[in-house]
């Protein structure tokens, strides 16, 4: 595999533009030491008893976490995955895991996070493209934690831009 990606149930790929960015946007031999994500920086650790992140100070005793990926996708090159998995071994398991795989282990690996964000539609910009059909928008994700109709409707759209530009190039490849 060129990349590997990691991604909630809950998030929309938009497959033809990735492939396309995958092959045009990053390398088409692929990338090294890639951690294309959601980068996250001076995360406070949670110590309150009502939050469903709490985590003691035994379990970690920084006030802040390093810089890690928000889990909901993460576009890896292989080689950063070797990496993360052979430090992984030897470090102490942490149970939240986009802190320690992206986060702590990343770090002592030198691996750095580049922001997808750029790639991301925004709640507001899928709105205006799902209701305006003259709307147009490049993005590889739509935003996170979105609901099933929010997905299919995605879907739909990418699959109608697909269909209109292949046909617009269909119609201009085959004339001289």
């Amino acid at each position: 595999a060129k990349y590997i990606l990691k991604l909630d149930d809950d998030v929309f790929v938009h497959i033809p533009a990735m492939v396309d960015f995958l092959k045009h946007g990053l390398s088409p031999w692929g990338a090294r030491r890639l951690i294309l994500c959601d980068p996250l920086s001076t995360a406070t650790v949670k110590r309150s008893w009502r939050s469903k992140w709490r985590v003691s100070p035994q379990e970690y005793p920084g006030r802040h976490y390093p810089a890690y990926c928000a889990g909901w996708a993460i576009l890896y090159s292989p080689d950063s995955v070797f990496l993360l998995y052979r430090e992984a071994q030897r470090e102490p398991y942490f149970w939240i895991d986009d802190v320690h795989i992206t986060g702590t282990v990343a770090k002592k690996v030198n691996l750095t996070h580049s922001s997808l964000h750029s790639l991301v539609l925004t709640a507001d910009t899928m709105e205006q493209l799902l209701n305006d059909p003259g709307a147009r928008q490049d993005f590889l994700f739509g935003p996170p934690n979105l609901a099933e109709e929010h997905i299919k409707a995605l879907h739909r759209l990418s699959l109608s831009a697909s269909a209109s530009s292949s046909s617009s190039s269909s119609s201009t490849s085959g004339h001289s």
